[in-house]
Formats: C-alpha cells, structure tokens, sequence
C-alpha cells in the first residue's frame, strides 16, 4: 500500500514536471496589429512581429501561414529557447481593398496549449480621391457615329480643397462634357460627377481615356479609361 502511495506522488510529481517544463508561444505587444487609417497610397504596408518564448523549453516554429496571398511573411529563425526572441517581416497588400480590412497569419508551432496561434491583420483604408464606379467606365453596347455619355463621381477626401485641371482625352472621339474653362475645384468632402461622352468611328472594341491633373501630392495625375463595343 505504502508504494503504491510511493509511486503515485512519483508519477505526480513527474507529471506536474512535464507540464511545467514546455515551450509557450507569446507575440510581443498583442495579437493584433493595426495599422489605423491609411491611404491607398501607402501600399504595401509592412511591420516586424516579434515572438517571444515565454516557457522554459525550447519553442519550435514549424510553419507561418498567411490567410490569403496578400500577406507576406518570411521569419528570420524558427527555433527559439527560453527568452528568446524572433523577427517575423509582414508585408500586407491593400490595393483593391476599400474601408476596414482584417486578415490573419497562423503560426504553428510546439507551444502545447497554443499550437496554432492566429495574428490579425488590420487596416482601415481609405483612398483620398475616390472614383466611383472606379477609374474606368464602360460604355456598353456602341455603334459607329453615336453619341454615349456616361459618368464617374470624384469625391474629394484629401481633408483640402483640390484643383483639376487638363481633361486632355487620349483619342479625338472622347471627351468631358460638364467641365467649363477646362479646370474644377472640389472642396474637401465633397464630391463632382464627371460626365463623359464617345463617338465612335469605327467597329471593334472601343478604348480610350481621359487624363486629369491633380494639385495633390499623392496624386499628380488621374486617368479614367473608357471601353465598349462598337457593332
């Protein structure tokens, strides 16, 4: 009886051991990364995640696994021990993205409790000069000799009043067809519809474009194509 009761505080003992000695995988500062507001044009956004060994066993990563191809990460080691740290480069695409963004990389690791943990990924984009439907518009259906008008909306989010200028098309048979003196203003947080007309003059697919300039550092210039089809 005595060492059966032997034997049971060894193996106690022996198993409170194991789990006090294991690795444990911690992310320096928080599982999730936000970059805030950003503009588009601060594509690719980029930080280092640190991560840390917080056990007392050595920490071995065996896999870092973004969520979708637009993040991209390369970890500079794999095996940590106790306190060590390791560098983890993000690299996160957000063209095409719009408003708030939320992606995620998994880290596998022999962390016992926390095998697989998850960093998020977040961003609230914003473009500071906002074409709607975008930079391009379609005409649909043409013919040789008609006249099709469509539109665009700019909408200024720059937080200043910004000038357009130019207007300039890039074929004879495109051009705007609401702007007076060839110059616009649009005050800050508002917004203008452009409105844009083609004349085809031969069949096949139409393409041509209109160029603005723009007194905004980040965008000097805007470019909106025009397509249809012409019968």
């Amino acid at each position: 009886m005595k060492s059966m009761i032997k034997r049971s505080y060894l193996l106690f003992f022996f198993l409170s051991a194991l789990a006090i000695s294991q690795p444990k995988i911690e992310i320096v500062g928080g599982d999730t990364y936000n970059w805030g507001k950003v503009s588009i044009k601060k594509d690719p956004l980029t930080t280092t995640i640190k991560i840390l060994n917080a056990g007392n066993k050595k920490l071995i990563i065996s896999e870092v696994k973004p969520a979708c191809g637009c993040t991209t990460t390369e970890l500079d080691k794999s095996e940590l021990n106790p306190g060590d740290t390791a560098n983890l480069p993000i690299v996160f695409r957000i063209v095409g993205t719009h408003s708030k963004v939320s992606k995620t990389v998994r880290i596998t690791s022999n962390d016992p409790i926390d095998k697989d943990k998850i960093i998020r990924l977040e961003a609230d984009v914003f473009y500071p000069i906002e074409l709607i439907p975008g930079n391009a518009i379609s005409f649909g259906d043409m013919e040789i000799g008609r006249e099709d008008t469509s539109s665009v909306i700019i909408i200024n989010n720059t937080g200043k009043e910004i000038n357009l200028s130019g207007f300039e098309p890039t074929s004879d048979d495109c051009q705007v067809v609401n702007i007076q003196e060839g110059k616009k203003n649009i005050p800050e947080g508002e917004e203008f519809e452009l409105k844009i007309s083609a004349k085809p003059k031969q069949s096949g697919f139409y393409n041509s474009a209109i160029q603005i300039k723009v007194d905004f550092e980040e965008y000097s210039e805007l470019k909106i194509s025009c397509f249809g089809m012409v019968k």
